[in-house]
């Protein structure tokens, strides 16, 4: 019987996007050692048009898919070289057209979408706020013209990215139910699932899920990582971080490793993320680690403060010597951007363990943690005010520096001044500080008055520079 060239060209599609999927199924096989036998008339280059041919690619791709699970095409996708373009359109396109799609089918389709998306999109839909229009763009070769109007009983989804959005840890996140909440929310609706417009919103939901997961990831592994940090401070080798499970006896060092791998591109289904819950018990495990080790430290003779670089001060400036009259002036600006700062930070975040960029006078500074915190939710006492201090003049002596460069010509001596004299107050409450048994306040006052110290280094070197000429 003769082909029409209609029929021809739907038997070369059928298999084209054999083709493009075959390779990635047999790659999962073996990657899982799955018992899947190859496909030998995928093997064989010649497009055969005869049924039995055709039949028996159909059975070996639906034999496959029996067996392959989202799990499965999720880590073949982020831990491999990703499908292109093309190879996830055929698998997309497939998987939308079977006449009967199961639960199985969905949770591939809900994957595929999202990582089509994710490899598909231009950069400038990099953010939280996409719109379901742009979604819409970027699937228009597997979906066709859609409606990106969303539908209204997916309105919980705008719910659910607000409440993604608030979430500081994984911990926060894994607890709130409300992974389970949307996985019910795909499973409840049956065929309405694959409804083009409720399919964008859902890969606009997951989209947006998955960079939580990172911004959530990355926050917890950069806090085990400072945390790690404190307990080296403290002499600490290896901690008990069985809850986490890990051994009763963990290095730190392994820890460390286990957190970059972290970095890497998470595999598990959200659901389930037995890492996820991993790293967040492992969060716990070693902050708790770090404030044991501090209460400890708080009833020895001697504080664990060894290591802590304090830092130089000009033999010029003695510690109990007052600003002279001179001063004044640098005293003021000195004030002057300490207020603009507090103006600033006053509705920061102190919870967050993060640094933070500042714009003072259109030149940006980068502030510590604790240095904001110092700023924050009103702090106020003696320790408080002198960090204060200590980041307002190097702030001001940052940008002093900076233009002096610029000029070519030195930083004003009556800023270097101030800012040594600002420098031996800081090691006075350095002092005051290990007395009190504050550890928290000597160290972080400490690394402030080390960077200020480096600072006012480069700024007398320029000072002494521009006398010489």
């Amino acid at each position: 019987m003769k082909l029409t060239t209609e029929r021809l060209r739907a038997i070369a599609a059928e298999w084209r996007a054999a083709r493009r999927i075959y390779p990635v199924y047999l790659a999962i096989a073996s990657r899982f050692a799955l018992e899947m036998s190859p496909c030998a008339e995928v093997d064989t280059p010649i497009d055969r048009a005869e049924d039995a041919a055709l039949d028996a690619v159909r059975s070996w791709l639906q034999m496959a898919e029996q067996i392959i699970t989202a799990h499965h095409l999720r880590v073949y996708c982020q831990t491999s070289a990703s499908p292109n373009e093309a190879v996830l359109r055929a698998l997309l396109t497939r998987h939308l057209g079977k006449p009967i799609r199961t639960e199985a089918d969905r949770d591939k389709v809900d994957f595929l979408l999202v990582q089509y998306v994710a490899q598909c999109a231009p950069m400038r839909m990099q953010r939280d706020d996409v719109h379901l229009a742009e979604i819409a763009h970027v699937l228009e070769p597997v979906l066709g013209g859609v409606d990106p109007e969303p539908p209204s009983w997916l309105a919980e989804l705008e719910r659910a990215i607000e409440r993604l959005r608030r979430f500081e840890s994984l911990s926060d996140l894994l607890n709130s139910g409300l992974l389970q909440e949307i996985r019910a929310t795909k499973a409840n609706p049956g065929e309405m699932f694959f409804d083009g417009p409720a399919l964008l919103s859902f890969a606009r939901y997951n989209l947006i899920a998955r960079r939580a997961f990172f911004r959530l990831m990355r926050a917890d592994v950069d806090a085990v990582s400072g945390a790690l940090q404190q307990l080296r401070a403290y002499g600490m080798t290896a901690i008990d971080c069985s809850r986490a499970q890990l051994s009763a006896s963990e290095s730190v060092e392994t820890i460390h490793a286990i957190c970059a791998g972290w970095k890497q591109p998470f595999r598990a289904e959200y659901c389930s993320g037995a890492s996820f819950e991993q790293l967040a018990k492992l969060k716990g495990v070693v902050q708790s680690a770090v404030q044991t080790a501090r209460e400890e430290a708080l009833n020895r003779p001697s504080l664990p403060l060894d290591d802590v670089e304090f830092c130089p001060v000009s033999p010029e400036v003695p510690a109990t010597q007052a600003v002279e009259d001179n001063q004044t002036a640098a005293e003021a600006r000195v004030e002057n951007v300490r207020r603009e700062l507090a103006q600033q930070l006053s509705s920061a975040d102190s919870k967050e363990n993060v640094a933070v960029r500042v714009v003072v006078r259109e030149q940006r500074h980068t502030l510590s943690s604790w240095e904001v915190r110092a700023f924050a939710d009103g702090a106020s006492g003696e320790f408080a005010l002198a960090m204060q201090m200590g980041v307002a003049v190097r702030v001001l002596l940052e940008r002093e520096v900076e233009d002096a460069k610029e000029r070519q010509e030195t930083v004003p001596p009556d800023i270097v001044k101030f800012a040594q004299a600002q420098a031996a107050q800081l090691q006075e409450q350095v002092a005051q500080a290990r007395d009190a048994r504050d550890i928290d306040a000597a160290v972080t006052l400490a690394a402030t008055s080390k960077r200020l110290a480096q600072l006012i280094g480069a700024a007398s070197g320029l000072s002494q520079k521009g006398a010489g000429q």
